[in-house]
């Protein structure tokens, strides 16, 4: 799992240099296309965030599934 959340990490870091990228490009020059590419770029990271989001919140009950069990055997 936590695989996972390193994976995400990676691609959202990857679509904030795209943005960055697509931004530079796009305070020089606006276009409309320009601008669709920025909101999909945005909307991308949303996801993975929400993603991310997920794969923490799994991440922290299993740790408090194994530090309940581990206070069961004490």
């Amino acid at each position: 799992m936590i695989n996972k959340y390193k994976e995400l990490h990676d691609q959202l870091m990857a679509k904030l240099l795209e943005y960055h990228t697509i931004y530079t490009a796009w305070s020089f020059k606006r276009s409309q296309e320009k601008t669709k590419n920025l909101r999909n770029a945005l909307s991308d990271m949303r996801r993975i965030e929400t993603e991310m989001r997920a794969v923490a919140q799994e991440l922290m009950r299993e740790d408090q599934k194994r530090k309940r069990q581990e206070w069961n055997r004490e």
